[in-house]
């Protein structure tokens, strides 16, 4: 556990390292220069006792690799909007963008990308934030620390223990960091950043970025794009991508017996014939559809003898719902094959939307586009059995409208009763112990919801639309997209 304690006024001005621990440190800091033939980037620590041990080496990087490689950094011609100078360059290169003056560590959710972070302390923690910065000022640190190290492995120019930076420099003022010049200046400067100087793109060549690459070759390569050919095989996988792609057709296909000798099997998957725009399988495991369809490819609603699919089936159809002629599959896995330069039909059976269903239990999977919907049911004539949960997540917009969707998704859902749960444009609901009756009454209410939710990110603006909406839906509107 940690303990913090106010030390005395002595006490915590002392020197964190006496005299032999510092004479120890150089010591071994001149051995390795001279063993490696460069100057090291060293860690140490001293335990309770007091002893020293080295931790790790490494070589000192903070410019390029050699003088000769070095291209000329002299920008003494642009002295008009010097900000700050002085200090130490921790990581070479110029950069530019916005300050962010960041007091403490606590705040490091604030920091915008693109940044130049601007603080008082090069702290460790700050590292965590090196992805999203163009650059990095402290009024105090040291180039041998670990902010400084990997500012440098990140290659994000970095100057340290400038004394002033944090009072200088004005939050959200555009600037140009020059590491190497120890200077900073007002605005953008594109004499600067148009030169050799200027910081390269994050990792571009890295030893990381070069392993990343070949271990990619396995896992992201998609050689098996076409599932109708022949070479359509495990033998021929390449990649963990091919495995997934092979394993998820063919367990797909199994499981709703695709092919045509199969279809007629009794405990096969029928097609359920609807006027909603989608392809819609139902898998039968117990008693869940009437006699007389063993037989049958294809089978309408009133075939289904499970009631609680038939009550969300009656609010997806309600006459009220608007679902035009847009064709609903599972839009985002069609393009992701596409895009990867595979091939697939959006009839194919991974793309449509299933319902798994026996005598009073349901598990149905529904594809809109670029969400998917999942809804658990077990209504029995033992009100403490039963259960309806919902899960929605996904969409086609930006983030904050689908965060809008999710919101409406709540509070419609609260409204009915629901126990929900949000996180970004996830959302659960669960909704139990209650009687038969009124379990169907949910799930046909949740057919409405989601006949009415396809396209509802593109209408929604902001919060006060949600409401409205929330308002509309609860007195029959259904048709936001309109």
């Amino acid at each position: 556990n940690l303990e913090t304690k106010r030390l005395p006024a002595k006490q915590s001005a002392a020197l964190s390292l006496d005299g032999s621990e510092a004479i120890q440190l150089a010591e071994w800091g001149l051995v390795l220069e001279n063993h490696f033939q460069q100057a090291q980037d060293i860690e140490w620590t001293i335990d309770g006792s007091g002893k020293v041990f080295l931790l790790q080496t490494r070589p000192l990087r903070t410019g390029f690799a050699n003088e000769d490689a070095t291209p000329d950094c002299d920008f003494d011609d642009i002295d008009e909007g010097l900000l700050l100078k002085g200090g130490e360059s921790a990581s070479s290169g110029i950069a530019t963008g916005p300050v962010h003056n960041l007091t403490t560590a606590t705040d490091l959710n604030t920091v915008p990308h693109q940044a130049v972070l601007v603080a008082r302390n090069a702290l460790p923690q700050y590292a965590k934030l090196i992805s999203r910065l163009s650059a990095i000022i402290t009024d105090a640190g040291s180039s041998a620390g670990h902010l400084a190290s990997v500012a440098r492995e990140f290659k994000v120019p970095a100057l340290v223990n400038t004394g002033a930076a944090s009072t200088v420099l004005a939050h959200g003022r555009q600037v140009t960091v020059h590491a190497d010049g120890l200077s900073v200046y007002a605005g953008t400067v594109h004499k600067m950043l148009e030169s050799p100087c200027a910081k390269i793109d994050l990792m571009v060549d890295s030893p990381f970025m070069r392993k990343l690459r070949y271990i990619l070759k396995f896992v992201s390569t998609l050689d098996l794009v076409d599932p109708e050919a022949a070479s359509f095989t495990p033998r021929h996988c390449r990649s963990l991508h091919d495995i997934i792609r092979y394993s998820h057709e063919k367990a797909v296909r199994e499981m709703f017996h695709i092919s045509d000798n199969r279809l007629r099997k009794p405990g096969s998957a029928k097609k359920l014939t609807t006027h909603i725009p989608m392809q819609f399988l139902v898998l039968d495991v117990g008693k869940g559809l009437k006699d007389g369809t063993e037989s049958s490819k294809e089978i309408p609603i009133e075939e289904v003898r499970n009631q609680a699919m038939r009550a969300l089936w009656t609010g997806l159809t309600h006459p009220d719902i608007h679902w035009g002629a847009l064709q609903h599959f599972d839009w985002e896995a069609h393009d992701r094959i596409v895009m990867s330069g595979g091939i697939a039909s959006p009839k194919a059976t991974m793309f449509v939307s299933h319902a798994v269903i026996s005598d009073d239990y349901m598990n149905l999977n529904l594809k809109f586009g670029y969400h998917f919907v999942i809804v658990d049911a077990l209504c029995r004539e033992d009100a403490a059995d039963n259960l309806v949960q919902f899960r929605f997540s996904g969409g086609g917009t930006e983030m904050h409208q689908r965060m809008l969707r999710a919101t409406f998704l709540k509070k419609v859902l609260l409204r009915l009763g629901f126990e929900v749960s949000v996180k970004s444009d996830l959302v659960d609901g669960q909704f139990k112990g209650v009687e038969r009756k009124t379990c169907f009454d949910r799930l046909d209410m949740l057919g409405r919801l989601l006949g009415a939710t396809p396209l509802m990110d593109m209408c929604l603006k902001d919060e006060s639309m949600v409401e409205s909406f929330v308002d509309d839906f609860m007195q029959g509107r259904y048709r936001f997209n309109t």
